[in-house]
């Protein structure tokens, strides 16, 4: 994991005040952090409260294969040099960017033609009829959450960006990118 840097704290410390790593339990300790991150900073940064999640289902062995045949992975028509799974989980969970290429049976046809390359992210939002139709994004998401060492806070941030309610695919695309 990259390094951090670490907040300013003042001087006095609040007596409230939670400790480093802890998770705001109401907004009351939201605003403690406040007190402890530079004011600069906590003017920014507003966060919002996440409730409880339920946890994401791992997947199968057919949604995996699905997963990599959507983003090309290990594709004989991939036109990407960086072609895998990455070691950690956030360089996946940064797969929702990646170039695939949308006319590979043109081009099984035509090998001459352009490869057309569409962000993945787009791509499925492009094909979803409803805010339920992200099943790429979802089957990602689902894939990061349950990797060894993801964070815990990012795993309900996933999930929350799954569980929330949303009115349609663009909507529900937003919440994505927002926690990614």
């Amino acid at each position: 994991a990259p390094p951090t840097a670490a907040a300013p704290v003042p001087a006095t410390a609040p007596a409230a005040a939670p400790s480093a790593g802890s998770v705001p339990a109401s907004t009351n300790d939201i605003q403690d952090y406040c007190t402890i991150i530079h004011p600069s900073i906590a003017e920014i940064i507003k966060l919002e409260e996440i409730p409880a999640v339920q946890p994401l289902e791992s997947l199968t062995m057919r949604d995996m294969a699905e997963l990599e045949a959507a983003l090309q992975i290990g594709d004989t028509y991939n036109y990407n040099d960086d072609d895998g799974w990455k070691p950690d989980w956030g360089g996946n969970l940064q797969l929702y960017e990646k170039e695939v290429v949308v006319n590979k049976g043109y081009l099984i046809n035509q090998p001459n033609a352009k490869p057309v390359r569409i962000k993945y992210c787009d791509w499925v939002a492009s094909c979803a009829h409803d805010s339920n139709g992200l099943r790429g994004l979802e089957l990602l998401l689902r894939f990061v959450y349950n990797m060894k060492g993801t964070p815990a806070m990012a795993k309900k941030i996933l999930a929350y960006s799954l569980q929330r309610p949303a009115e349609s695919a663009a909507q529900r695309l937003e919440l994505i990118v927002e926690a990614t």
